[in-house]
């Protein structure tokens, strides 16, 4: 069995330093130049997209854009050739970052709450008419699944 070694704690400011010498310490700027060049994006876009559309990255010169549902996707799509052609025309507003293309993409909200599916119950009359037309059909298939929906009710 591979285990893997406890460690012991590590005081906070001897992490730090461990941090800010790692190959990881310019995650806080990457981080920041997103936040702000999300801000910028969003406030080139009508307002209504600032709660379905984030930045999700920028790799080369494509612009990575997320969307929540496909109609936003597909809005964000539509305005996408002007955004990049007014980055192109103003590249302070993009930050460091030269966009030529951008990629979107649907991403669903984490949180959102999926409805339960109701368990509805089949009254006694409702389970003797679905036996009674069983009863009438020709398809003998069609017939016996009804005949298990109305046996399931009681």
């Amino acid at each position: 069995m591979n285990r893997s070694p406890i460690r012991k704690p590590m005081a906070i400011g001897r992490f730090l330093e461990r941090f800010a010498t790692s190959e990881h310490a310019d995650i806080p700027h990457k981080v920041r130049a997103l936040t702000i060049l999300e801000n910028q994006i969003l406030s080139l876009l009508p307002p209504e997209f600032a709660t379905h559309c984030r930045v999700a990255g920028v790799r080369g010169d494509r612009l990575l854009l997320v969307a929540d549902t496909p109609a936003w996707a597909a809005r964000l799509r539509f305005q996408s050739t002007q955004l990049v052609r007014h980055l192109v025309e103003h590249p302070e507003r993009a930050g460091i970052v030269t966009v030529r293309t951008v990629q979107v993409r649907i991403i669903p909200p984490v949180n959102e709450v999926k409805p339960t599916p109701r368990r509805t119950r089949l009254s006694a009359e409702n389970a003797q008419l679905l036996e009674q037309t069983a009863r009438g059909i020709q398809d003998p298939r069609l017939a016996q699944a009804l005949t298990r929906l109305a046996r399931r009710s009681r």
